[in-house]
């Protein structure tokens, strides 16, 4: 699963140091990780899911105070960054399959009320994906149930459901 990048902010507190290469250093370091795992497993089919927030985007003031790289070059870095890791993770298993729900920062309306759930920057990054890693074995699926929520099973026969979680609560989660 990747999610939560938030690709253009930039933070160094007590708590914690982060930033667009920090970013990209930890993402190289899950890949590595993944493919070790699923080389010792002998995995035949890696799912990968983007479960959203990969750019940190202009949806509140503090996004835009915070960030290093405005939006636009947030989707380009943010793409791009997915898109090595996507090929580098075509060593861990023959089969690699992505697929993608869109999230709240990467909204084009700042307003939650006045947004369209699908008008999302999101799917522009799944696009140069696609264009960009369209020669390699990196399958896209589009076959969610709708654009903020997918499934799919697994080879167990498990299912397996997706979502961002910005449209759920405690209440109707399951």
């Amino acid at each position: 699963m990747l999610s939560d990048l938030h690709i253009g902010v930039k933070g160094d507190n007590f708590y914690n140091k982060y930033n667009t290469e920090i970013a990209s250093r930890r993402v190289s370091k899950l890949v590595k990780d993944v493919i070790d795992y699923c080389k010792a497993h002998n995995v035949s089919v890696l799912n990968v899911v983007n479960l959203g927030d990969l750019i940190h985007g202009i949806i509140h003031i503090n996004a835009r105070i915070e960030e290093e790289i405005d939006v636009v070059e947030q989707v380009m870095v943010a793409s791009e960054i997915i898109a090595q890791a996507l090929n580098e993770l075509q060593e861990a298993a023959p089969e690699i399959i992505y697929r993608s729900v869109v999230d709240n920062h990467s909204r084009v309306n700042p307003n939650k009320d006045e947004s369209i759930e699908s008008e999302n920057l999101n799917r522009i990054i799944d696009w140069y994906l696609q264009q960009r890693l369209a020669s390699t074995k990196v399958i896209f699926e589009y076959d969610n149930l709708d654009s903020g929520i997918g499934k799919f099973d697994l080879l167990n026969g498990k299912k397996v459901v997706f979502a961002h979680g910005h449209n759920d609560n405690i209440n109707q989660a399951f």
